[in-house]
């Protein structure tokens, strides 16, 4: 399901994506490890909607 996410393209949030992502690949997290980590934080930053 497609999802349009109002505030994503902030060069702030762009950052702390590209941060996160580096540090989780350092690491060696799993996708999954990822995305529990990172989803609380950026769903409080951007507005998620179904399209």
């Amino acid at each position: 399901m497609p999802f349009t996410v109002a505030g994503i393209l902030k060069p702030d949030v762009l950052t702390d994506m590209k941060t996160a992502l580096a540090d989780s690949l350092r690491h060696g997290k799993t996708l999954t490890q990822f995305q529990d980590e990172v989803l609380p934080y950026f769903s409080a930053r951007v507005d998620w909607a179904k399209g």
